[in-house]
């Protein structure tokens, strides 16, 4: 991770599969200022490395991944 960049990481449930960690990644690499997914069923977590100048907004984050079918962790 460099000064331009920020590491977010997300607690997201209903992952059970390698299936489910792509549909997430695949949707999350959509959005603008996205530079890196990580997606782990097992861990039931995301991980997304980000454009400090285009970071997307949380809340666009957490509507790519609800409507891909998961739900955030609070």
């Amino acid at each position: 991770m460099s000064m331009l960049t920020e590491e977010i990481t997300l607690e997201v449930k209903g992952m059970t599969c390698g299936h489910c960690e792509e549909k997430v990644r695949s949707v999350l690499r959509a959005l603008d200022g996205v530079r890196q997914v990580e997606a782990s069923a097992e861990q039931g977590r995301v991980t997304l490395l980000v454009s400090r100048r285009r970071a997307p907004e949380q809340s666009a984050i957490e509507e790519a991944i609800q409507g891909a079918g998961f739900d955030i962790v609070r």
